[in-house]
């Protein structure tokens, strides 16, 4: 089988900048996607793997039809750490599902300092159109848990595939020395380093921002507010017009 490598989030730790500044320039097949609905039914845990074995087939080779026999497969997806705005605590149950399909591959994850990744969370439900104080946003919309005990999952991930098949980086040293942390990543893939600009991804939003994105956010009709009167166009030209470009730029 060809070498495997699944990047797994978490989500906030420098996953967008990794997707589209690192790996597409590297000398892999990077998958992401075009196989974002193999990967969104993996991680749907309404479908049900663990009583039906042929489903670990079947998706294996769904995924399989995207690999390359000569190049490093490289899968990216946040969500296989499991939906971001999220009650239930699942990724331990997809690393499952992935070892099951792929025992020998290997993974990347990143992690960060707990506080200010639930914080950075919240961010991303304001991106989207989120209306909620951070404390309703906390009790009522997500698992604070995965993402206060991010070692549990660490510890999970490399008891399952093997320590010295799991990576992991902190944004903390990617912010602080990107370079360092690509070429360290590099190595663990064994492909050569990529030359990349260094741009910030998918920033977050400060204090007045945050308080300026519940108040617009409030007028705009999303899966977090159903209630609102214009509709959030998520492409150009109408994303120039949501709270999020606006408030980002």
């Amino acid at each position: 089988m060809p070498d495997t490598v699944f990047h797994v989030g978490l989500p906030r730790t420098g996953t967008t900048f990794l997707q589209t500044q690192i790996f597409p320039k590297m000398n892999i097949n990077f998958l992401r996607m075009n196989v974002m609905h193999i990967l969104n039914d993996i991680a749907d845990i309404k479908i049900d793997f663990e009583n039906n074995p042929k489903l670990f087939e079947k998706y294996r080779k769904k995924l399989f039809q995207f690999f390359s026999k000569n190049k490093l497969n490289l899968v990216s997806s946040e969500g296989l750490f499991g939906y971001m705005f999220s009650k239930s605590r699942i990724e331990f149950k997809i690393a499952k599902r992935l070892y099951y399909m792929f025992s020998d591959a290997k993974i990347v994850v990143g992690i960060r300092d707990p506080e200010k990744h639930i914080i950075s969370i919240y961010c991303q439900y304001l991106h989207e159109g989120g209306t909620k104080t951070f404390r309703e946003f906390i009790t009522k919309e997500i698992n604070i848990n995965g993402y206060i005990f991010q070692e549990e999952y660490v510890y999970f991930l490399k008891k399952t595939f093997g320590e010295d098949n799991v990576y992991v980086y902190r944004l903390e040293s990617l912010n602080k020395d990107p370079y360092a942390v690509v070429k360290e990543l590099s190595e663990f893939l064994n492909v050569e380093a990529p030359e990349f600009e260094n741009k910030k991804c998918n920033v977050g939003y400060g204090r007045l921002q945050i308080k300026l994105a519940r108040i617009l956010n409030k007028l705009y009709k999303t899966k977090h507010n159903p209630s609102g009167i214009i509709p959030w166009i998520g492409r150009p030209p109408g994303s120039f017009l949501t709270p999020r470009f606006i408030l980002q730029n």
